[in-house]
């Protein structure tokens, strides 16, 4: 909303009401953070947005949207985690996702203390568990007690690759480097950002020989394009154009030579 209304400022007084509106009503189910610990990691969504408005002050932040705020902040270190540190994505017993990164790794980044190891585990994690040396992308999550019927018993990986949570899992990457303000930030920062990168530029890379040749988008099971009951999807699209372009903006993509900008808008 905030980089909309910079491009659209004439569209403000239609969409600011809209967005206290929908704050308003989004929050008040979210001021205990024992209660929000057990929310999805998507929570965390809901708190970037809160501190962007307040820093940009596009909006007016309720009394109830801050005490939000404050409760997923506190969330955070009640979240429960597998035995090796990972997040549960939600309820389910010792299951990590790729999709919950988009909203918990800009929040971490954005800390004014980023506990830059754990960053660095929660993505470690799931590319050590969820890649795939076939198809050089990452499986949607994994069970690390590898007892789910769909667990791979070697990895509890989930078998196939998933085309939206893999997109917000990179476009997670992209905005966390920007959190991050790589690779000018804190000396500290460095290996992290080195980490997103390298993660970033080769999911982004393989990404690219699996978009339909006609059309450019990609498809939802995204390893498998034209299978029976699979589809052309377009929100996964939207985020692998969105990080494509968003990356080589930012230089996050310039360690390689591919031409990211030309496929993101073929799609």
């Amino acid at each position: 909303m905030e980089a909309a209304l910079k491009q659209y400022p004439e569209l403000k007084d239609q969409y600011v009401p809209y967005l206290e509106e929908v704050l308003n009503e989004g929050t008040p189910s979210l001021v205990n953070a024992t209660y929000v610990a057990t929310r999805p990691l998507d929570r965390f969504s809901v708190a970037n947005a809160i501190n962007a408005i307040s820093k940009s002050g596009i909006a007016t932040i309720s009394d109830t949207a801050s005490a939000a705020s404050k409760a997923i902040n506190e969330s955070l270190s009640l979240q429960i985690r597998n035995p090796v540190g990972g997040f549960w994505y939600y309820v389910y017993p010792q299951w990590s996702y790729l999709d919950g990164m988009f909203s918990v790794l800009p929040f971490m980044a954005a800390q004014p203390q980023p506990n830059y190891t754990d960053i660095s585990l929660q993505v470690s994690l799931l590319y050590e568990h969820c890649f795939q040396k076939n198809t050089s992308l990452v499986a949607h999550g994994y069970d690390y007690s590898k007892t789910s019927v769909w667990a791979n018993k070697e990895t509890g990986a989930s078998p196939y690759v998933w085309g939206r949570a893999v997109g917000w899992f990179v476009a997670g990457l992209v905005q966390t480097w920007e959190a991050l303000d790589c690779p000018a930030g804190k000396h500290e920062a460095k290996a992290v950002c080195k980490q997103l990168q390298y993660m970033t530029t080769q999911l982004a890379t393989s990404l690219i020989r699996y978009a339909d040749p006609e059309t450019g988008v990609w498809w939802q099971l995204t390893t498998f394009p034209g299978r029976s009951g699979n589809y052309l999807e377009s929100s996964s699209t939207a985020l692998f154009m969105f990080s494509m372009l968003k990356g080589e903006r930012l230089g996050l993509l310039s360690n390689s030579k591919v031409d990211f900008k030309k496929a993101a808008l073929k799609a």
